[in-house]
């Protein structure tokens, strides 16, 4: 009799999950209009010197929370020139979102801005070594909640150390030098 319960309980167990795994495939699942938009983004990028590592989104109950990607740079840039990239790149992303017609029945807020985007992008060499501190040099920049977060690499333990943190707001408001002229318009 007990074998019959543990039986009946476990196929019991087995199909429900199922069923669950089944419906949460269902709502995970980004619409096509979402990996357009992504995708089209990301080529635009892609093109400008920026290799995609990653596509991010936060699309949780049919809405969309947030967007954005890790992108790789074989290149060094001066703290103006990162703050002009995470600015440039942000505001395209955003203008892509914001004026997709389809897409907005997706978002959690409309017009999306800086706060729903989770933008990130690593400093590294030809060889694939990241640029470290002891050079001067940014290893991430990154836009997270409405800030800009410039980030090293501490060559001592390897560890990310925060050069400088501002809110998106504030580095708008910073005037664009010429040699960061030309990554802003990445």
């Amino acid at each position: 009799m007990n074998k019959i319960i543990i039986v009946f309980l476990l196929l019991a167990c087995t199909i429900g999950q199922g069923l669950n795994a089944e419906n949460l495939t269902q709502r995970k699942a980004i619409p096509d209009v979402v990996q357009y938009v992504l995708n089209c983004f990301a080529e635009e990028q892609e093109s400008k010197e920026l290799v995609l590592v990653e596509k991010i989104s936060g699309y949780d109950e049919g809405q969309i929370s947030k967007l954005g990607f890790l992108f790789d740079l074989y290149k060094p840039l001066t703290m103006g020139e990162a703050r002009g990239l995470a600015i440039g790149l942000t505001n395209n992303l955003l203008e892509k979102v914001n004026n997709n017609e389809k897409l907005k029945n997706y978002l959690s807020n409309s017009p999306f801005t800086v706060n729903n985007v989770v933008m990130r992008i690593r400093l590294r060499q030809k060889d694939c070594g990241f640029i470290y501190p002891a050079l001067g040099n940014i290893a991430y920049v990154s836009v997270i909640d409405g800030k800009i977060i410039y980030d090293t690499i501490n060559s001592f333990t390897y560890d990310l150390d925060n050069l400088r943190t501002e809110s998106f707001a504030d580095a708008i408001k910073i005037p664009i030098t010429s040699t960061s002229n030309a990554i802003f318009s990445l």
